[in-house]
Order: C-alpha cells, then sequence, then structure tokens
C-alpha cells in the first residue's frame, strides 16, 4: 500500500513553546486534534520524566517522549511504562563522571544539572561561565561526545546518540517507515531528524536540510496539516 503519515515529532523548547514557558493555547488545540489521526511525540534535551509532567499539565496523554536527546525514549506519557536506551560505551559513562565532577569545581555552585540517565546537561549563567565550559571541553580533547550549546544551557551525549537515532529505535518499535514521518524543529540539534525523513519542517533559522521552512508554530502546524491531508493519515 502507499505510505502514510503515522507520526510526528516535534522538538519542545521554542518550537512547541517559547522557552521555558507553556504552550500558547492554539498550539495545545491543534495538537490534540493532531492527536486524533496521527501518533505524536516530543524530541528534547529535557528528560523524558520532565516531558512526562509537561504533557499531563497540558492535558495530552498519548505521545511518545524522546528525551535527553534521543538517549532516552517513554513509548508514553503515563508511568509506568516501556522505555528504550541507548547503547552506551563504559568509556563514554567514564568521561560523563570525569567531565561531571570537573564542571562542578570549576563552577562551584552557580551551576543546574538535569538529573538524567545518559546525557549530560547544565544549565549556567553568564557568558564567562560558557568561555570556560567550552575551554574545559576543548582542552580534554573528548572524541566520543557530541556537544549542544544553547543560550543558557549545555548538552553533552554520546557520539551519534541525537534525535535521529532516538526516532529511529522509535520507528523500528511501531514498524514506521521515515518517509511516514513528519518533524518540526528549530535548531541545530534538529538536523539530525531533519535529515532522518523526507518530510521537514523548520521554524525560523532552521534553514538547512529541511524540506520546508516557516516562521513560527502556527505555520508549521497549517503547512504539517495540508501535508498529512494530500499524503494521508494513519492512527
Amino acid at each position: 500500500g502507499k505510505s502514510m503519515i503515522k507520526l510526528v515529532v516535534f522538538d519542545l523548547d521554542n518550537t512547541l513553546a517559547p522557552m521555558y514557558s507553556p504552550m500558547k493555547e492554539n498550539t495545545l488545540a491543534s495538537l490534540k486534534n493532531l492527536s486524533k489521526k496521527v501518533h505524536l511525540a516530543v524530541a528534547s534535551g529535557k528528560t523524558p520524566f520532565y516531558l512526562a509532567g509537561f504533557f499531563r499539565q497540558a492535558g495530552i496523554k498519548d505521545i511518545k517522549l524522546i528525551g535527553e536527546n534521543g538517549a532516552v525514549t517513554y513509548l508514553n506519557s503515563d508511568l509506568p511504562c516501556e522505555v528504550i536506551y541507548a547503547r552506551v560505551s563504559q568509556k563514554y559513562l567514564e568521561n560523563r563522571e570525569k567531565i561531571f565532577s570537573d564542571i562542578k569545581k570549576l563552577l562551584s555552585n552557580k551551576i543546574c544539572f538535569q538529573p538524567n540517565e545518559i546525557a549530560l546537561s547544565f544549565f549556567y549563567k553568564g557568558k564567562k561561565d560558557k568561555e570556560k565550559i567550552e575551554n574545559y571541553l576543548k582542552s580534554q580533547n573528548y572524541n566520543d561526545i557530541d556537544i549542544y550549546y544553547f543560550d543558557k544551557s549545555v548538552d553533552i551525549c554520546p557520539k551519534n546518540v541525537n534525535k535521529a537515532y532516538g526516532i529511529n529505535r522509535l520507528a523500528k518499535k511501531m514498524e514506521i517507515e521515515p518517509n511516514e514521518i513528519i518533524i518540526v524543529g528549530d535548531s541545530e540539534n534538529d538536523i539530525s531528524m531533519a535529515k532522518f525523513t523526507p518530510y521537514s519542517i523548520g521554524i525560523g533559522n532552521l534553514k538547512e536540510n529541511v524540506r520546508y521552512n516557516v516562521k513560527d508554530i502556527n505555520s508549521a502546524l497549517h503547512l504539517l496539516n495540508i501535508m498529512g491531508d494530500e499524503i494521508g493519515w494513519k492512527l
């Protein structure tokens, strides 16, 4: 049979919701409508546990949660649920512990760590702290990690474990092909998932490696509905 859209994957921060803010009401209404015709997933640097709380408050029950940039995935927001963990090396785990304690020493109590299971994510205050972190990571020459810098935070992931990795593991589990997925994202850590499927929508500055670029989430949701209606939805 012909391929239909079975899964839509959204980034969270600055895609579904402004950073550190709730989703807008019209975004939420669109998501609830979408959930009646297609499987939904969110892919984020946040932990799946955080995402479960976020979507619980939003009243969205049936959503797949790809957290820690693809390293840990919850198959549902209702706990307990089945979890997919990235396969990582012992060396990575040792390096992660070392980075954790080094950064703690470097910035003492001015830093806040996210309670991750696999990735290492922390929030810092200003430019000076960011420079210290960047200089430290460059000087150590770790070659089994990928680093993402954001406005006030850093995500450190095992090399090649990214959002596309998380989507790939989830899609295999759900028996869904890459051409049956639409993704929506806005930043550097969304590029991997944009390359994973032919149907990608970049918001704002995410213009390269995406099929379409729009200015905001409303335009993205509008375009997404047109695409899905054309190709066909399947739940």
